[in-house]
């Protein structure tokens, strides 16, 4: 007996939402740890190493595509670039002592420079406001000091957003890199000195937009 076509759809999508449950990516948000991707905001991140429950369940849909377009894009340069360094975990100290771990989507020790690969669907609000996307820019310093501190690489480097477009109508990915620079990492560190001060003292920590 055929499967009618909506539950043939509903099965699909949910053996491949079942699947990226199980992921360790996935699993990170309900133990309490908060990684370099994570600093959006401060008091979510308050409440995810407070480890509160969350109120909703975001769709995964999104996060799923992207994670099957970095494995595509993964694949192809790795056969291109076999001297690059891919899906490497870094954990960075930060001048505080505080240590943060990311990953490095890739990495090319000869430049040498740091790449993290992100889709949306349509590039014209990327192309407006994230040149300077802090969170972004948090997450793109903190890996290339991971890298220097882990890997070796120099203190003198290039750190690179590259946002591609899942939606296809754009071939063209868009790119945003600059020096490595430490005066980013200490704002990051200052960022979660708000909230591990919130954390410790049982106070909301800033809601950033």
């Amino acid at each position: 007996m055929s499967i009618a076509a909506d539950d043939y759809a509903a099965l699909i999508r949910f053996d491949i939402e079942a699947s990226d449950t199980l992921k360790p990516r996935a699993l990170l948000t309900d133990t309490g740890h908060v990684g370099m991707s994570g600093l959006r905001c401060r008091e979510h991140v308050r409440r995810t190493l407070a480890k509160i429950p969350a109120s909703d369940s975001p769709p995964k849909w999104k996060a799923i595509i992207g994670t099957a377009l970095d494995e595509q894009f993964e694949q192809a340069l790795r056969e291109a670039h076999p001297d690059w360094l891919f899906k490497t975990n870094v954990t960075a100290t930060l001048p505080s002592g505080t240590k943060i771990s990311g990953t490095l989507d890739w990495a090319d020790p000869a430049e040498p420079s740091v790449t993290d690969l992100k889709s949306k669907a349509g590039l014209a609000l990327a192309r407006r406001t994230w040149a300077n996307e802090q969170s972004y820019r948090f997450q793109r310093h903190l890996l290339y000091l991971g890298a220097v501190q882990q890997l070796g690489f120099p203190e003198q480097g290039t750190v690179r957003n590259l946002v591609v477009d899942r939606s296809g109508k754009e071939p063209h990915p868009l790119c945003w890199q600059e020096p490595f620079d430490m005066g980013v990492v200490k704002a990051a560190d200052e960022w979660l000195a708000d909230v591990f001060y919130a954390l410790d003292h049982g106070e909301e920590a800033s809601k950033d937009v």
